[in-house]
């Protein structure tokens, strides 16, 4: 039997199942166990997830523990925050130096200035100390060396001004040098070193006790395979930053151990080796799903030329390589699968503005607009402003209040009462918003009075000179979303009603009276009279010769719950029990366990619309639960709870049509022989009454009420 849903909850295995947790230092315990600033998730939950998805796993709890509950080196504080631009401009600087030969993937802190123009010389020092891998500021010189992969791509993935997608494009763009957009298997391994090494120099782990970290002279700055002395911790007393020695101190471990150079390339390789099978098994089931053999044919020619294609260069074998959306994919939104879980949420830490994919203005840029790293990389100067000054979805709901308001006067000037009315009914009412809204209504009036009412999207335009169209399509998408929420509030209200009706029929078939055994026995006596050749059945036409009234079909088929044209003794018993009482069934397993699956049902949607309800609020904090999916930290579903789910779903579904519908229902004995009951119930679980539950929709329904994962 199912246990009785409650409020979303997290499953206890994933905070007292300590015997698959490995032996970690006391003093780390507490940080682990904390949850995330930006996500309802712990360290120790991420690592579960991990290490019952590969228990052989190195998942480097210091680097992680320092990443995602840390803070930044003082040092680096200068860096982040930069824009786009400011990083593109920076990384163009750089390749016009490398073609003019004075620097390549490691420069020196004097040739810092060169590539960060405006950059003081403590300045550079000071990131010569966490990207040189050096103790103390004191052991920078002029000539020590800088990899600038890495410190890039520390920059880019800490600015909360650039789009989660805008980072990943950027920092596999530093990997990829032939601009192929898309990663061998050297290249995404390059990937990986620069952002856990970048990472480590950003939050200071590369302090090195003996002395500067050195490569050997002939190593490029992408390889995989560059010998480093990533050995030692970050020391916490920092006399020459106050900010750092006073900060709390359960954001800082006594020693952080930085990951060393041959576990970086085991993550690399076998992470490139996860993902391109992954990307493989979506080949395949995409190729399963196509509905014609032409369809298939044409994929498995496709499949077959890029396989047989020889590669440019001479090379008369192609080398695997790994598009960058597949990257994307992996470690971003959607997050499936438990490797990825750290990635993904080191990039969203800092991107307190993106609380889904429909807050990244990239996923409403055309193809042809999307960000990619080259030579001459250029930013649109409305970006920097963009980001600065992006409106949350309540300021655009107010405005849309306002427009709609002004559209249906037929006159866009708006008294101070007016306006705060219509902004009041977007829960805002912000002063400096208002006196924007109010000069935008002066702009779009001019406009009207030339015989042209501007649309919605040239009035945001108006109020956000910077918009460019990708911003203005997800102005767009988030006013649909609104609407979108208004309709579901309302079927929420309504499967509400429908539950409390279906919990009031249980308790009201509850409460009537069992049938006594003197009367139940008179009708089982009636029954063998009919039931002339003990068959246990009794033919419908046999009833109609015994019995005649007005409604007798109806009636009939309504208990001939099997369709096969004949009562059984069951369903006689039921179809004759008089009103008011009830034959006496034993523990309504059905009823039980539908009744719940509604109630889950019912808390997982109003859930659902709370969250989405708290996305428009005004001041609204960001949302922790819904900022990434967090699908791949939950447990996963133990295999015999998930076999008896499937076996119970057969159970239920008596006509093996694949949906639990009212017929199969109606042949239940219990609370279901009643038509009003199986409409509450189905009226919720299938709104559209097309078929029934399906079994997708009733497994997905539990996993989400047990706050598990498919094995």
């Amino acid at each position: 039997m199912l246990p009785m849903p409650g409020r979303p909850h997290r499953p206890p295995s994933r905070t007292s199942n300590r015997s698959t947790r490995p032996e970690t230092p006391a003093g780390s315990v507490q940080a682990r166990e904390r949850s995330l600033s930006f996500v309802d998730l712990t360290l120790q939950d991420i690592q579960v997830a991990i290490l019952a998805e590969d228990p052989n796993w190195n998942f480097q709890t210091d680097f992680w523990q320092a990443v995602l509950l840390g803070a930044a080196a003082p040092e680096f504080r200068c860096m982040q925050n930069r824009t786009l631009g400011f990083w593109a401009k920076s990384f163009s600087r750089w390749q016009d130096l490398r073609k003019q030969q004075e620097l390549d993937q490691r420069c020196t802190v004097a040739q810092l200035e060169k590539v960060f123009l405006g950059f003081a010389r403590p300045r550079c020092l000071e990131l010569g100390k966490l990207f040189g891998g050096l103790r103390t500021l004191s052991q920078v010189t002029e000539k020590t060396s800088v990899w600038l992969p890495e410190l890039f791509t520390a920059g880019v993935l800490m600015s909360e001004i650039i789009s989660s997608t805008n980072k990943l494009h950027f920092v596999l763009g530093l990997v990829d040098a032939d601009g192929k957009k898309s990663l061998s298997e050297k290249e995404f391994g390059s990937f990986v070193a620069h952002f856990i090494r970048g990472l480590c120099g950003a939050f200071g782990l590369n302090s090195v006790p003996d002395g500067p970290r050195t490569r050997d002279k002939g190593a490029s700055g992408a390889s995989g395979a560059d010998h480093r002395g990533h050995c030692a911790g970050l020391l916490l007393e920092r006399r020459h930053s106050s900010a750092w020695v006073n900060s709390d101190e359960e954001h800082r471990l006594r020693y952080a151990q930085a990951p060393k150079e041959e576990a970086i390339n085991i993550i690399a390789q076998r992470l490139y080796s996860r993902i391109s099978r992954g990307a493989a098994r979506r080949v395949l089931k995409l190729h399963s799903s196509l509905r014609t053999d032409a369809e298939r044919a044409a994929v498995l020619a496709a499949i077959k030329a890029r396989q047989t294609r020889p590669a440019t260069g001479g090379n008369p074998k192609s080398e695997q390589r790994l598009p960058f959306s597949v990257v994307v994919d992996w470690c971003f939104r959607g997050v499936k699968d438990p490797l990825a879980l750290p990635y993904a949420l080191a990039i969203e830490r800092f991107c307190p503005r993106e609380s889904s994919a429909d807050d990244n203005p990239e996923n409403f840029e055309a193809e042809e607009g999307v960000f990619h790293l080259r030579s001459a990389a250029e930013v649109d100067a409305r970006e920097a402003e963009a980001a600065q000054h992006m409106p949350t979805r309540s300021d655009i709901i107010a405005a849309r209040f306002v427009y709609n308001f002004a559209v249906a006067r037929n006159y866009f000037l708006l008294s101070p009462e007016q306006l705060e009315v219509q902004m009041a009914q977007a829960g805002h009412g912000e002063v400096d918003f208002a006196v924007r809204l109010q000069a935008a209504c002066c702009q779009a009036e001019e406009i009207r009075s030339k015989s042209r009412k501007p649309s919605f999207l040239r009035f945001l335009r108006l109020l956000y000179a910077w918009a460019m169209p990708k911003h203005l399509r997800m102005f767009d998408r988030w006013c649909q979303q609104y609407d979108e929420l208004q309709a579901k509030k309302q079927q929420m209200n309504a499967d509400l009603g429908a539950l409390k009706a279906f919990l009031a029929s249980v308790e009201a078939w509850k409460s009537t009276p069992i049938l006594p055994q003197q009367e139940k026995d008179k009708i089982l006596q009636d029954f063998e009279r009919m039931d002339l050749e003990k068959r246990g059945m009794v033919e419908i036409g046999e009833l109609k010769q015994q019995f005649a009234f007005e409604g007798l079909d109806g009636l009939l088929q309504e208990y001939d719950s099997s369709g096969d044209g004949t009562i059984d003794k069951s369903e006689f018993l039921t179809m004759m029990c008089p009103p008011g009482y009830r034959i006496e069934t034993g523990d309504d397993f059905v009823g039980q366990v539908l009744g719940q699956l509604l109630q889950a049902y019912v808390e997982e949607e109003t859930r659902s619309v709370t969250q989405e309800e708290d996305r428009f609020e005004k001041g609204s904090a960001r949302l922790r639960a819904n900022s990434v999916s967090l699908y791949a930290a939950l447990p996963m579903v133990p295999e015999e709870k998930w076999e008896s789910w499937n076996a119970l779903f057969t159970h239920l579904d008596r006509d093996e049509d694949g949906c639990i519908s009212a017929e199969d229902l109606r042949g239940f004995p219990g609370i279901f022989h009643s038509g009003a009951v199986r409409d509450q119930l189905l009226g919720v679980l299938d709104p559209k009454a097309h078929f029934g539950v399906s079994r997708e929709f009733f497994l997905e329904t539990l996993l989400k009420t047990h706050r598990l994962r498919k094995p």
